[in-house]
């Protein structure tokens, strides 16, 4: 499992791309270049990134974990809304779980629910 710190700087690098660079990704995330270093040669201890050529980027596992978790929060955000919780408590709650549930819980809720194809925002699970 990671934390929601760790997955924080996943998604951000994600996000970046090609632009991920220690710069933007503590400025992005709002802590100072050191801060930002660390979190990041702490994701690199764990496999989850590299650096090349001052670009971060994710290895595969770092991009599987990414994918985990935006498939937990999708499925925990429908089960949420489908029980009658707005879209935003519903997106908040399952931001604050997504990264708590190991994968065969996630797959417990999504077989329970039905096996929805989309998230309340239209995004594929």
């Amino acid at each position: 499992m990671i934390s929601k710190k760790e997955l924080r700087y996943l998604v951000v690098i994600a996000e970046l791309g090609e632009e991920a660079r220690l710069s933007k990704i503590s400025e992005r995330i709002g802590v100072k270049p050191p801060s930002a270093l660390e979190e990041i040669n702490h994701l690199i201890s764990k496999g989850l990134v590299f650096r090349l050529n001052n670009l971060v980027k994710l290895t595969e596992k770092g991009k599987e974990e990414v994918k985990r978790v935006e498939r937990a929060h999708r499925i925990i955000e429908y089960v949420f809304y489908n029980g009658g919780m707005n879209i935003e408590r519903a997106c908040e709650i399952a931001s604050e779980l997504d990264c708590l549930f190991p994968s065969d819980a996630i797959e417990a809720l999504f077989i329970t629910a039905g096996r929805p194809k989309k998230c309340p925002h239209g995004k594929d699970i």
